[in-house]
């Protein structure tokens, strides 16, 4: 449910914000412009904000032609007022992309898009990473399995991140012994202390036709863990 949330809150946020980021800005830089001195028709408060400060919707018209046309950029100057004479440039090769000199087509940069896609990118690919292990566990316990004893090889800790309560991340390197064969196991997990002691003496999940195919006991949730367990119990029994 975490992660769900993680990956629907920069996505909403997305949404949102990309039919209000301004994409035509580089084409003022890339293109030659028209400059021209029209007159400021409207200036509205939009319901975006950048650092508490309202979005300003600026509409002008502008001659093209002798073709009277309309258009409209954003700002935060407070300064401006209807039937203030404005600086008006636009593309000469597209009269349609225009703006007010010093103003944007949109109320967002198109750096704002980026600060909301890496969230979002983080957020999937540690959705899909977990999707991936349960799927891995699934494929594991229907194929069958055994619990088997481990033996911890190495262990190295990143310090605690100074945010919030983040645990500490981990990396442990198990091997454990099937049929006088000796196999590694690799585990990167973020985990508090006490979690870490009983990973440190975990066992494995082994597939019993593969048994390259291990999975950390210790590094399930506990419900996951318990049904193994108990599952495994009632095999043995059988």
């Amino acid at each position: 449910m975490y992660l769900a949330f993680l990956v629907l809150i920069p996505a909403t946020m997305l949404i949102v914000f990309a039919p209000n980021v301004d994409y035509a800005d580089n084409e003022y830089e890339e293109h030659s412009t028209i400059e021209t001195k029209e007159v400021l028709t409207s200036v509205t408060e939009t319901n975006m904000s950048v650092n508490g400060d309202a979005a300003l919707k600026y509409c002008f018209g502008f001659y093209h032609e002798d073709e009277l046309e309309q258009g409209h950029s954003y700002g935060f100057d407070t300064n401006y007022s209807v039937g203030d004479t404005v600086s008006v440039e636009y593309l000469s090769n597209d009269f349609r992309v225009s703006r007010i000199v010093g103003t944007k087509d949109a109320p967002f940069t198109f750096d704002t898009l980026g600060m909301i896609i890496n969230p979002l990118l983080v957020g999937l690919a540690l959705l899909i990473f977990t999707i991936y292990r349960k799927i891995k566990l699934i494929n594991v316990l229907k194929s069958g399995f055994k619990i088997i004893p481990t033996v911890l090889q190495r262990e190295l800790k990143t310090p605690t991140l100074p945010v919030g309560k983040a645990n500490p991340f981990y990396r442990f390197k198990f091997a454990y012994n099937v049929s006088g064969t000796t196999y590694n196991k690799l585990l990167y997990i973020s985990t508090d202390e006490y979690s870490a002691v009983r990973i440190r003496k975990s066992h494995v999940i082994i597939d019993e036709y593969n048994h390259t195919k291990s999975i950390v006991l210790e590094a399930l949730p506990f419900d996951v863990r318990d049904y193994i367990i108990n599952k495994n119990m009632i095999s043995n029994r059988n």
